[in-house]
Formats: C-alpha cells, sequence, structure tokens
C-alpha cells in the first residue's frame, strides 16, 4: 500500500498547514494532527479528480522522518488497477472484452467512489496477468516509523 508522505509547517497563527506534495493536496488544522487528518481527506478528493480528468495518479515519494497517510484500501486497490491498465496500454474496452463484460461494468470498477466489490477487482487484475497480495500494517506502527493516517 502507498504511503503519502505529510510536509507540515506552522502557519504563522497557530495552526498548522499539511501538504501531500506529491499529489498537490493542502490542508490545514488547529494542531499537526488535525492538519495530518485534513490533508488525508484532501489528498483522497485529489486522486478521485485525477481519476475523473484520466490523468496520472503519482507514487508516494519516500516518507523519511515525515508523518505519512494512506488511502483507502479500495482506491488504492483502483488506482493500482488504473495504473496497470495504463502501464499496459489497456483500454476500458478492451478490458472489458477480456473480461467479457460490459464497458459500463469496467468503468464502475474504475470509479473511485462506486463500491467494487473485492472478487471483481480480481477477475479484473487476472485479466491484466496480475494478483492481488494483500498486506496488513499495525494501526499503531513503530515508534520509529513514520505516522499513518488513513483518508475516510
Amino acid at each position: 500500500m502507498d504511503f503519502y508522505p505529510v510536509d507540515l509547517q506552522p502557519d504563522g497563527e497557530g495552526g498548522w498547514i499539511a501538504t501531500v506534495d506529491d499529489l498537490g493536496a493542502l490542508s490545514d488544522g488547529a494542531d499537526p494532527a488535525e492538519a495530518v487528518a485534513r490533508v488525508a481527506d484532501a489528498a483522497a478528493a485529489v486522486v478521485r479528480l485525477r481519476f475523473r480528468k484520466r490523468l496520472p495518479i503519482p507514487a508516494p515519494s519516500p516518507a523519511g522522518d515525515r508523518p505519512t497517510i494512506r488511502l483507502p484500501a479500495l482506491l488504492q486497490l483502483k488506482i493500482g488497477l488504473y495504473r496497470a491498465m495504463r502501464a499496459q496500454s489497456v483500454t476500458q474496452m478492451e478490458l472489458a472484452d477480456r473480461l467479457g463484460q460490459s464497458q459500463g461494468q469496467v468503468n464502475r470498477l474504475l470509479q473511485p467512489d462506486h463500491a467494487s466489490q473485492l472478487d471483481q477487482m480480481e477477475v479484473a487484475f487476472r485479466a491484466l496477468g496480475l494478483t492481488i497480495d494483500p498486506v496488513l500494517v499495525p494501526l499503531d506502527p513503530a515508534p520509529e516509523a513514520p505516522t499513518a493516517i488513513s483518508a475516510p
């Protein structure tokens, strides 16, 4: 799963500004935790917009000691499918043909807010010669690891 680094800085008025430069997301908060939580929402919104405009979705840069955010798991799967299709130059129509489905069904797999089923995602990845390999990570990272906050 992708963990996007967050840059934090005071806003000069007692609050904090959080940015996810990889995605061009920006937000603020009364304290660092609130700013990071709010920028996670902003990052997810940016990804949804990039999907709609058919733009590439950048991979995260190394976090170093910065806090990180993680996009929701289903959205990350959709990003993976989107990236794989782009890398293989597979159109929605071609994927629909491979799956024996309508283009509308494939379109829904790529809609970031559509609640696609995991088995549908697995079949789509398989049609691209890929598989889903879930990885579990602790909710509370080790003290030396960057903080991960999930977007809703």
